[in-house]
């Protein structure tokens, strides 16, 4: 396995024959700032995101071209160790190539994650998709088609609370405008005893 970043997009490729790598699995995110009605942003590997977001694969042969491609296998897990949780495995089908996500429009399958992801605590994530396709090579029958496996990784940071405790009253302020997406949820722990209120600031 050969990996590379090309612009902060993790790149994964499997040198499947004689260093000859047939096809390139490109991961990232579109995730939404201000809502699911609000344009669409793409995240780039290592990249910081709240709200709302799905994850796309973009698979795109550098030799042949490309029947099919399927996620045979993907884990969502926290790599930060703060909580508790239990990695899941994000299922993906396939959708239309978007040019304004930097999708080529010919000879490329793109699969998008079914679930929006925002339900995550805040921390960093780390995805690895195991990713089966065939390409038709142009060779005579039987090897005429061939299908190949690349695995393929994504690591992002959610932040979908911005916490302020800069006043002469303590509290915490909760800016919607700038995370939206998910619901209030945050664990306070102050340093010194007291009083902390919680405050919704209206927009």
């Amino acid at each position: 396995m050969l990996c590379y970043s090309n612009g902060g997009v993790l790149t994964a490729l499997c040198l499947l024959c004689l260093h000859d790598a047939h096809a390139s699995v490109t991961v990232y995110a579109v995730w939404y700032p201000n809502g699911y009605n609000s344009p669409p942003q793409v995240a780039q590997n290592g990249a910081t995101i709240g709200g709302w977001f799905y994850l796309r694969l973009r698979v795109q042969p550098q030799s042949g071209y490309i029947i099919s491609a399927s996620v045979t296998q993907s884990t969502l897990a926290e790599q930060t160790d703060v909580h508790p949780v239990t990695p899941t495995s994000p299922t993906f089908q396939s959708t239309q190539p978007n040019p304004a996500y930097g999708d080529p429009t010919d000879n490329v399958v793109v699969l998008q994650s079914q679930q929006n992801l925002a339900d995550r605590h805040n921390g960093q994530y780390r995805l690895d998709v195991t990713v089966q396709y065939t390409v038709s090579t142009g060779n005579p029958p039987p090897n005429d088609r061939q299908t190949f496996t690349e695995v393929a990784s994504f690591t992002f940071n959610v932040l979908n609370l911005l916490l302020v405790d800069s006043r002469a009253e303590p509290y915490f302020v909760w800016k919607p405008d700038e995370m939206t997406g998910v619901a209030f949820s945050a664990q306070l722990q102050h340093a010194q005893a007291g009083t902390c209120t919680v405050k919704d600031i209206p927009q």
